[in-house]
């Protein structure tokens, strides 16, 4: 299960941070949290099947994913799960508002259920599929930042401010040439500290300098897909670093 448990893993995390800067409580975070890594327990390896998947989905594979959520809330509860919010979470995580949304096209859902929606949005843009690459994390970010109208939204302003416009993980290229990896966000949503790690000669570096992006020579110039860095990340030395 590796799109879908990978997806479940990104969902929760950024659930968290959201709902920790929003001050909710600690009882509602930890919902939101489980909530996101069992919304697709109805659907797991459908899920990962989709992903690998170019053709349009199939009538049974329509009604599956149409009737997961309820699926996923009846697993819950079969395995004595008992917390609300929870199964609200698991049910409700596509109802959209005006009931445009399934299995119950309910006309109001609760915030926690739409945060939970705008994350699962957010990550499913970023990842790549066998039939698209991902979304540019800027590109993600700014399709859950406004809404139908234009305007932005409260809860999708929190994900840009608790995250930054280039999530940690993604790449971008800097004013200098170089070429790196975010670390964390920075003092700014559209300033992330990055670590360069292609010089400007487009050679990998050997010791990975930690650059702020808020400075003018090492400012953020745009966006790279995953695809075109081919440079192995030291990933734990990285990050104990930070």
């Amino acid at each position: 299960l590796g799109y879908s448990a990978t997806h479940a893993w990104l969902c929760a995390l950024l659930a968290g941070e959201v709902a920790a800067s929003l001050g909710w409580p600690v009882e509602r975070q930890r919902s939101l949290r489980r909530a996101a890594m069992t919304m697709n327990l109805g659907m797991g390896r459908l899920h990962d099947d989709l992903a690998r998947q170019d053709a349009p989905l199939s009538a049974e594979q329509r009604h599956a994913v149409r009737e997961h959520p309820l699926r996923g809330e009846a697993i819950l509860r079969r395995l004595g799960v008992q917390d609300p919010l929870w199964l609200e979470l698991v049910r409700d995580h596509h109802e959209r508002a005006g009931g445009l949304g399934y299995p119950h096209g309910r006309t109001q859902v609760s915030a926690p259920v739409q945060l939970l929606q705008l994350v699962d949005v957010y990550v499913a843009r970023l990842s790549p599929r066998h039939s698209r690459p991902g979304l540019p994390a800027p590109q993600a970010a700014r399709d859950v930042y406004f809404d139908a109208s234009g305007m932005p939204t409260p809860l999708g302003t929190a994900l840009i401010q608790a995250v930054g416009l280039y999530l940690p993980g993604s790449y971008v290229q800097l004013a200098s040439g170089e070429i790196g990896v975010v670390a964390r966000r920075g003092r700014h949503a559209h300033t992330p500290l990055v670590f360069a790690i292609v010089g400007r000669d487009g050679l990998p570096k050997g010791e990975a300098p930690l650059r702020d992006t808020a400075q003018a020579p090492y400012a953020v110039r745009r966006a790279v897909g995953a695809d075109a860095v081919k440079v192995r990340i030291p990933l734990a030395r990285l990050l104990a670093r930070l």
